[in-house]
Order: structure tokens, then C-alpha cells, then sequence
């Protein structure tokens, strides 16, 4: 981890354009890891933050793909 990079919750739903409860719900889940430095302080690592869009982005591909390009998708 050293030399990583590391974003707050605000920086990743400026990032996405969405809400900080949104990024919250992913790490809760467990599809986004994150790192707890104290009890308030909670750090995303960029590679991380990349490896998860990468993932979100492929899975929305195939399902564009099975639904023949979706109509009104999201990007």
C-alpha cells in the first residue's frame, strides 16, 4: 500500500455524480474496499476505486450487449 493514492467518500461521489450514500452502499456491500485509518476517517485507494469501474463498466457492456444496445441506459 505504499505510495498508493487514496480519495475520501466525498471525492468518489463527486467522481460518480452521485450521492456520498451511494459510495457508503457499495463499500457495505462489499463490491468497494476500503480502508478505515480511525473510526471517522474512511480512504478509497485510486487503484482500487479503477479495478471496481472497470468491473461496473464490463458488466454494464454485456448487459447492453444481451439487451440488443439498451435504450435509455445509463453511460
Amino acid at each position: 500500500m505504499s505510495g498508493a493514492t487514496f480519495m475520501t467518500l466525498d471525492q468518489v461521489a463527486e467522481r460518480w455524480q452521485v450521492e456520498k450514500r451511494v459510495v457508503r452502499g457499495a463499500i457495505d456491500r462489499g463490491q468497494l474496499r476500503a480502508h478505515r485509518f480511525s473510526r471517522k476517517v474512511i480512504r478509497i485507494a485510486l487503484d482500487e476505486l479503477e479495478r471496481f469501474e472497470r468491473r461496473l463498466s464490463g458488466a454494464r457492456s454485456r448487459d447492453r450487449h444481451a439487451e440488443g444496445a439498451g435504450h435509455g441506459d445509463l453511460p
